[in-house]
């Protein structure tokens, strides 16, 4: 409000430099239109004094509430853009948060997914390796089993070939022996078989 009283003080000094200069142009149809324009200082005076009521009235009545209205206008406005200001940092906070919180959970999943791989592996390979055990240890009990039915086999055949020996022998002879020799003859004859077998 205070840059319109210069202009206003300018406007004020004009109208009281045409309003006290006499006028130059004669009139033309006598005195009317001289009479229009003629300066007359009680007209002046009056003018003056209502133009500053006027300004007065205006700024007290008008211009003072408008001022503080455009003024309340533009703080409101100010504060609300200061408000959306921090809405908007508000929420590009919050939304790099929970983008960073998706970003962990991701990480996490990923991580258990792998872990969830390794742990699989492991469990696949202790099967395997469980199974390739179970397997060796079947088959080695087979073999074993195998080799004491071959001993056990290979026992009674000898048995047999030495039974069968002493009867041939007998029956060669004609005659029969008695335990010792019999056993002599055993023995030797088992003793050759395995000679031979080995050979």
């Amino acid at each position: 409000m205070s840059r319109c009283w210069p202009a206003v003080r300018v406007i004020l000094l004009a109208l009281f430099v045409v309003a006290a200069a006499p006028s130059a142009a004669p009139a033309a149809d006598g005195g009317a239109a001289s009479e229009l324009f003629a300066p007359r200082l009680d007209l002046m005076i009056w003018t003056i004094v209502v133009f500053g009521l006027l300004l007065f009235v205006l700024k007290k009545f008008a211009w003072g509430p408008m001022l503080q209205g455009l003024q309340g206008r533009e703080a409101r406005i100010r504060g609300a853009l200061d408000e959306a200001q921090t809405a908007r940092t508000d929420a590009q906070k919050l939304r790099d948060d929970l983008q960073a919180e998706m970003n962990k959970v991701a990480d996490k999943i990923r991580e258990m997914m792998d872990e969830a791989r390794r742990e699989g592996q492991a469990s696949k390979d202790n099967m395997v390796a469980e199974g390739k055990a179970e397997i060796m240890a079947e088959r080695d009990r087979s073999l074993r089993e195998i080799e004491r039915d071959f001993e056990q086999k290979k026992q009674e055949l000898w048995n047999q070939t030495a039974q069968l020996a002493t009867l041939i022998s007998a029956k060669a002879l004609g005659r029969s022996l008695n335990e010792a020799d019999h056993r002599h003859l055993v023995d030797e004859a088992l003793a050759e078989m395995r000679d031979t077998s080995a050979g």
